[in-house]
């Protein structure tokens, strides 16, 4: 920092928007330190909105802050950094309805898939009840499913909620999903360039025909209910799009799902070239994506990527359902 026994260089329009503390003349208090962001070369914007504005020669020093560099999946106590993530994720793939219950969040759609139909406890291990008892409130969570005809299912960081798993499997309940959150920082992603003879499309919402590319029509409703980029890939020799994936992002956080390569497709670097494309586009910094713990090849691919695996989830549902 600058001192007053020095030359005084005054912040210019060249410092606007970083980061400073400056420490000023206060005719009150003797000295004050004012820490925000530069919006001019004599005013600062504090976290808490205020707006401080100061001449020349009321101050005494100041420095530019350096900028602290998030990195994904570090930072805070590992249940928080679960939970962002999990909060990211459900952002980003929305549910029809959301019902807030004692702690539990009842995530209600058309059935298509488990994150929007399923139960997410949101709050402290290991049950995240509040002010309720858990047969209690598993009895009316499974009856509002079953009154709309859906599958109960419950949505569980692992390990943040292993022992509401424990429970729940010896009443009966079974996982037909376990997957991976796999995360990475953007400029640790080792990219490949991209073919000249791959055609990358982008699209603002899922249309059918990116849809059918995995065969599976559904869920335009979930999808379309955050903005989004859906990405497809067109080989030269193709008339036809031969890979899709998705891209949203959120708090600083981009999420990458429904990636898809056509089988006959796979094994000649597609994936890559998908995932490529996607990242090279996006505007934050922390990538995130979900894999199934039992597809080594996409885990293979990812992990060569950079990626590395931040925490796990379960989906449990009724037996017999």
């Amino acid at each position: 920092m600058s001192t007053s026994g020095q030359k005084l260089k005054a912040p210019g329009m060249e410092d606007v928007g970083a980061r400073v503390s400056i420490r000023l003349r206060d005719p009150e208090y003797g000295l004050r330190d004012v820490l925000g962001v530069l919006e001019t070369p004599n005013t600062v914007r504090r976290k808490n909105g205020d707006l401080w504005k100061f001449t020349y020669s009321d101050i005494v020093a100041w420095r530019i802050v350096p900028k602290v560099i998030s990195r994904a999946g570090t930072g805070a106590p590992f249940s928080l950094r679960i939970t962002e993530l999990e909060e990211v994720a459900e952002r980003t793939w929305p549910a029809a309805q959301l019902v807030d219950l004692h702690g539990w969040r009842l995530r209600i759609s058309d059935g298509f898939t488990f994150r929007a139909n399923s139960i997410r406890p949101t709050t402290r291990a290991p049950y995240g009840l509040i002010d309720c008892d858990l047969d209690t409130l598993l009895e009316t969570s499974i009856l509002k499913y079953r009154e709309r005809a859906l599958t109960p299912a419950f949505h569980l960081a692992l390990p943040t909620y292993q022992k509401l798993a424990e429970v729940l499997e010896e009443r009966g309940w079974h996982c037909p999903v376990e997957a991976h959150v796999m995360v990475a920082d953007r400029d640790a992603i080792t990219l490949p360039a991209i073919p000249t003879d791959f055609a990358v499309e982008i699209l603002e919402e899922p249309t059918l025909e990116w849809l059918s590319v995995q065969g599976e029509i559904r869920g335009r409703e979930v999808m379309a209910g955050y903005p989004s980029k859906y990405f497809a890939i067109r080989g030269q020799d193709s008339n036809e799009w031969i890979a899709v994936g998705r891209i949203s992002e959120a708090d600083g956080w981009a999420f990458l799902t429904r990636l898809f390569v056509r089988p006959e497709f796979r094994g000649f670097g597609v994936s890559k070239v998908l995932v490529a494309a996607m990242i090279q586009d996006c505007a934050v910094d922390k990538i995130a994506l979900q894999v199934d713990i039992t597809n080594s090849v996409a885990i293979g691919l990812y992990k060569s990527l950079n990626f590395r695996v931040h925490h796990n989830y379960r989906y449990l549902t009724l037996a017999g359902q």
